[in-house]
């Protein structure tokens, strides 16, 4: 079944002109169909992203709230600071607009700032640009973007922190608000116990530490980092006032802070695709042992068959039994192979050579069987009339 992803993809400022029209501002939304991500940094380097333009915009178009524009995904990301930057009024390309300087295939946005979002982008705060999608898995390897739904402004790039997924159980108004619950592969428990050990790895935990324990001290971690990011805005904040060389070296120490949540955040990417890639390759030698189990499964079973028969014919051949208790013998021989060799190693010979039916005569008042030949009979489900005619026929 094909599965509804939600995911975030940047576009570089730098690399495409801002152009303005009226007071609408043109912002690159998505490099042109198909495109991938940097291979060296990015998870997502084996997916193949395709969309087409023209479905987008309309599907825009026919859609009747507008595209948020805020910094660093703030309503997905926890970002403190969710004022809003602007809205898209519409998307467009080169082949709709051919005066504004757009790049060929490429899908822009024209934007309506607020005067915060005016007043960054004129200082050139940001250099990126992210945009929240909705799509469809085409294959394995191959995402289909249907869906615009949001903006971000940002400077760190896509090949740099990890796909934001949501999952296709939203509602349609958490579809529009940028909001929704992670989305992860189920994972093994084996995968599980991995990950939990790493982690407590990570964070300097004895092994015997609970999920839960790691949890708060994880939560701890992401308190302390996001108490020292607000330290360093306040002191951005306090900066304005500052002098000049003041206000640098705040500037450096969020860059600083920036940095270090960034690196963390590629750390945390690259141990989830390597717990990834062995969780795929135990799933892989599981179903060999499965396999290979099954096999000599059915080797033992018509090995035991063998045996089985062979024990029986052997029995027949010596003339202990007739053929026509071939199967009966057989299911005996089934319940205890050793125990029916010994019997029949024991029993006489019943048949002559040749011989299956005897008859019955005056003879036969004669003969008698042993203590020993009607436990045979007992034991073997025989008829000791039966037997008797056989034993009289072997002495005639």
């Amino acid at each position: 079944m094909k599965k509804t992803v939600r995911t975030a993809l940047n576009a570089n400022l730098s690399a495409t002109a801002v152009a303005a029209k009226a007071d609408l501002v043109l912002l690159p939304v998505l490099p042109a169909s198909p495109f991938t991500t940097n291979p060296d940094v990015d998870g997502r380097s084996g997916i193949q992203f395709v969309y087409d333009a023209n479905s987008l915009i309309d599907a825009y178009a026919a859609k009747g709230r507008k595209a948020n524009l805020n910094i660093e995904h703030a309503y997905t990301n926890g970002v403190e600071d969710t004022r809003s930057r602007g809205y898209c009024t519409s998307l467009t390309t080169s082949e709709r607009e051919t005066d504004q300087g757009m790049e060929p295939g490429v899908l822009y946005g024209w934007f309506r700032t607020s005067e915060l979002g005016a007043a960054e982008l004129a200082a050139r705060l940001w250099l990126y640009t992210s945009a929240e999608l909705r799509g469809t898995w085409l294959e394995e390897s191959v995402f289909s973007i249907t869906k615009f739904l949001g903006h971000a402004l940002t400077n760190n790039p896509a090949t740099e922190m990890p796909a934001n997924f949501t999952a296709d159980t939203e509602t349609e108004e958490a579809e529009d608000a940028s909001s929704g619950a992670g989305y992860t592969n189920q994972l093994t428990a084996e995968t599980q116990l991995m990950l939990l050990s790493l982690l407590l790895q990570y964070l300097g935990l004895p092994a015997e530490t609970t999920e839960d324990q790691a949890a708060v001290a994880l939560q701890a971690l992401i308190n302390e980092e996001a108490s020292e990011v607000a330290e360093v805005a306040e002191v951005a904040e306090t900066a304005q006032g500052m002098s000049a060389q003041a206000a640098t070296e705040a500037h450096a120490n969020l860059t600083a802070v920036t940095e270090q949540a960034a690196t963390l955040s590629a750390q945390v990417g690259a141990l989830t695709a390597e717990l990834t890639a062995k969780a795929t390759e135990l799933t892989a030698t599981t179903a060999e042992l499965t396999a290979a189990r099954a096999v000599i499964a059915t080797a033992q079973s018509a090995e035991a068959e063998r045996l089985v028969f062979a024990a029986v014919d052997s029995a027949i051949a010596a003339r202990k039994a007739t053929p026509a208790q071939r199967d009966a013998l057989a299911r005996i021989a089934k319940a205890d192979l050793s125990a029916f060799n010994d019997a029949m190693s024991a029993a006489p010979v019943v048949l002559t050579a040749g011989t299956e039916t005897v008859s019955s005569g005056s003879a036969a008042a004669a003969v008698e069987l042993t203590p020993e030949e009607k436990a045979y009979c007992k034991s073997f489900g025989f008829k000791e009339a039966s037997f008797l005619r056989a034993k009289q026929s072997a002495r005639n």
